[in-house]
Formats: structure tokens, sequence, C-alpha cells
């Protein structure tokens, strides 16, 4: 799960620290400009401190958090107010300090943050995830007028989504139009967001089988050389030449052929990588690695425009028109002819990222 917090530092400003500690203190703060998620930190530490000291009564948890900022300008503040601040509860004197310490718009920043939060291409943080971020810092914004409220805080996790999860969504609607009783209907945050994880963890599932297919497939090929877990799309380009499947023109010798144009510009429009022959991939002729095992001359077909849409359709379309997604592996078996003399296993996935397919082919 990335950080909940992406608050920019300047270099240029010293930012306080709030310091725990243990041996019976509650922790400091250090000199320096307060951040809302800094102040919310030392808020949490110090309520369970105070919460902890059974002996210590609530009446008197301000006085104990009176003396743990080091900073002058906050120490003097308060010294001249402490008999009216040991009269406040432990909420009211952090929203008195809050509004004192924090820039004039933070509120503002804050929710910034939240209309920023976004679920990240690789499918590594799931809407759960995202759910919590957006509870997290709408909590920085409790008793100010940012607050969110379920309603407003279900719109944004919609807005979050990318666009594979959008479609779910929309069709999970559709489904659903007649059951407002669903989740998916629901107003209340969290019941919604389950609801939402149901879909994200199918389409987990869906891709994993997908992978585990085409790895299964690639195994049992006879004479197979490939050791190399499958993680994304690349054999989309390479059915075996007994293949009875449609496609571009079968290579029957063992070198694999040089690119062809039309190859190169599909490669080339759809993130492809020359030496591997994927599309959606982020590995290049010259990456030391690459995200699925280079294609071989027997049995090798020519890429085309089905390779690219095989491609696409496992995760939906981009999430908008200068990103386009990157794809989970598909795999397909194809139709033997009946005069062909053992199984032929044809594992397809999405193709390549750009070069003519050599060890010495250049970057584009």
């Amino acid at each position: 799960m990335p950080p909940v917090f992406s608050t920019i530092l300047d270099d240029t400003v010293t930012y306080a620290k709030w310091k725990p500690s243990g041996n019976g203190m509650p922790g400091i703060m250090s000199c320096g400009k307060i951040t809302v998620e800094t102040l919310e930190t030392a808020k949490r530490d110090l309520r369970i401190f105070l919460t902890n000291n059974r002996k210590l009564a609530p009446s008197d948890y301000v006085e104990r958090c009176l003396n743990v900022w080091e900073d002058p300008r906050i120490s003097n503040w308060i010294e001249q107010n402490r008999d009216e601040f040991t009269k406040l509860d432990f909420n009211k004197f952090f929203t008195v300090l809050r509004d004192r310490v924090l820039e004039h718009d933070w509120q503002d920043s804050t929710f910034r943050k939240m209309r920023a939060v976004r679920m990240p291409e690789g499918l590594n943080t799931s809407i759960s995830d995202l759910a919590v971020q957006l509870l997290v810092l709408n909590n920085l914004l409790q008793g100010t007028p940012r607050f969110q409220s379920e309603e407003n805080l279900k719109i944004m996790l919609i807005d979050a989504m990318d666009a594979g999860l959008r479609e779910s969504y929309n069709k999970e609607i559709e489904d659903h139009a007649a059951n407002l009783s669903h989740g998916i209907h629901s107003k209340d945050f969290d019941a919604f967001t389950k609801a939402m994880q149901v879909l994200d963890n199918s389409r987990h599932r869906q891709l994993l089988m997908a992978r585990q297919m085409a790895e299964h497939m690639i195994k049992s090929r006879p004479n197979s050389r490939s050791t190399t877990p499958l993680t994304s799309s690349s054999a989309a380009n390479s059915q075996n030449k007994r293949t009875g499947s449609m496609g571009g023109s079968s290579n029957l010798s063992g070198r694999l052929p040089p690119l062809t144009t039309n190859e190169r510009r599909l490669l080339g429009d759809n993130e492809g990588c020359f030496k591997c022959r994927s599309f959606f991939v982020k590995c290049r002729t010259s990456s030391a690695e690459h995200e699925f095992p280079l294609p071989v001359g027997t049995g090798y077909k020519e890429l085309t425009t089905a390779d690219v849409e095989a491609a696409r359709k496992l995760r939906g379309p981009p999430a908008d028109s200068n990103k386009r997604a990157r794809t989970g592996p598909i795999a397909t078996v194809g139709t033997l002819n009946e005069t062909e003399d053992d199984d032929v296993v044809a594992s397809i996935m999405p193709s390549a990222v750009l070069g003519d397919g050599t060890d010495s082919e250049e970057e584009i």
C-alpha cells in the first residue's frame, strides 16, 4: 500500500518532528514548521500514552500535553494561556492548537490530496487501500468545513478507480439495478468499499488464473526450453507452426525472422518491446531482463492487430489517452490438424516492446 501522506516538503524549510519517548515520558515535538500529518501523529501517540496511564484522570490529560513542545513560539504561547488550556478536554485543546500552529490553507491542501488519490498502474494497490487513504486524510479534517460525508467519500473512491475497475463497477450497477439493497448501491462507505473489493479480488483472480494457465502450457510443450515464469504478455506473437489457428504467416525454420515493417509499427504504437516482442510492457531491447521469455524461430507467427487486441482486452482500456494499461497473460490452445504427430500447445499472451528482436537492436 502506498504512503497515505504525500506532503511535498520544501528543502529550505526546517520541519518539526515528533519524537516518541519512553520511560514514562509522552514524547517531544522538535522545533520547526509543523504539518498536519506530524500534528496528527503526535495527537495519536499522546492519546495512547495518556489512556494507558490508568492513574491519570482524563481531566489531567491536557496538563501532560503542555510541556512537549520545543519550539519557543509554541511553548511561550502555551505558557501564557496555561490556565485556560488546562480547562479544555483533550480534543478541544488539539483543535485550538491546530488552528494556531498550522498553515492557514492546510484544510484546502489536505482536501486536494484527497481529490488526487488515484489507483496506480500494476494492480499493486487494492481498492481497500485507497479507501483507507481517503479515510485517514478525511480524519485530519474533522471539525472543519472540508470534512467529507460518507457519500462524498464514495464519489471520491469511484473517481480514484482505474479504467478496468470502473468498467466492472458500471457493469455491477447494471446487473443489480433492481436490487437496491446490494452493497454496490450502499451510501455507507464501508459497505460500498467491501462490495468494490469483491470486484477487485475477482479481476486479480482472473489475472492469476490466466498467468498460471499460460505458464502450464509453456512448460507442457514438448522440448520446451522456457523456465522463466510468465507474468504478463508475450507469447501472443509466437504460435506453434502446427496449430490450425488463423493469424500471420508461420516460420518453419529455427531462425527467428526479423521484425516486419508492420510488426515494428504495431510494437511502436502499443508500448512494445522489440526484443521479447510483447505489447504493453516496460522492458526494452537493451533491458537486462525481460518480462517474458524471448521468442524462438520455430513456429513463430507474424504479429497482427489481433494480438494487440488480445493483450489489451485482459486489463480493459487504458486509464487515459496517454497511458495504456499493461496486461496479464492470455493462453489459448490451438486446434491441431489430424495429420500432425503430436500435441502442440500454443501459449498466447499480449505482445512485446520495440526492436527487431535481435540482441544488437537499439531502442527506438
